[in-house]
């Protein structure tokens, strides 16, 4: 079974939804890299990196 997701997996799942939903509305190819940033970020945090890091590799995508 899986283990249920705490607050911060939650954040960047709801973040990259979001995001990917205003890249479809737009389809500007501006959020995508956030979106990028976000997928970093969630790996990195399933790895078991801090915040600060997470946040770091996000705004650096």
């Amino acid at each position: 079974m899986f283990a249920p997701m705490d607050s911060t997996e939650i954040f960047w799942v709801a973040t990259i939804c979001v995001l990917l939903a205003v890249e479809l509305a737009t389809l500007g190819l501006t959020t995508i890299w956030f979106v990028g940033g976000a997928l970093i970020a969630l790996a990195a945090y399933e790895c078991g990196a801090g915040m600060p890091l997470q946040l770091i590799l996000f705004t650096c995508v």
